[in-house]
């Protein structure tokens, strides 16, 4: 008989659950708004040209709970798919 050993670990929190936008989208307007210093409204008519139609409060929203992370993995040198172009090149 297998015997297993509880342990107190809990799963990873996807910081990205019960969002409206998949993770790409998300990252890549938190990265426009970082990587070229532009504001939530400009943000919000590129992703427009692309298709995505999001409020720039939701752009202000990503950029305060997703910034950081966002500084992070650019800081680290290990960008994720919305910062290495992936999704730009997906449209």
């Amino acid at each position: 008989m297998w015997h297993t050993r509880r342990t107190n670990r809990r799963p990873a929190i996807n910081p990205y659950k019960r969002h409206r936008f998949p993770t790409g989208i998300i990252g890549h307007a938190v990265w426009l708004s970082f990587r070229f210093c532009l504001s939530d409204r400009d943000v919000e008519e590129l992703m427009a040209e692309r298709g995505v139609t999001l409020t720039y409060e939701a752009v202000r929203y990503g950029c305060r709970k997703f910034g950081q992370v966002m500084r992070i993995s650019c800081a680290a040198g290990t960008p994720d798919s919305a910062i290495s172009g992936i999704w730009m090149r997906s449209f």
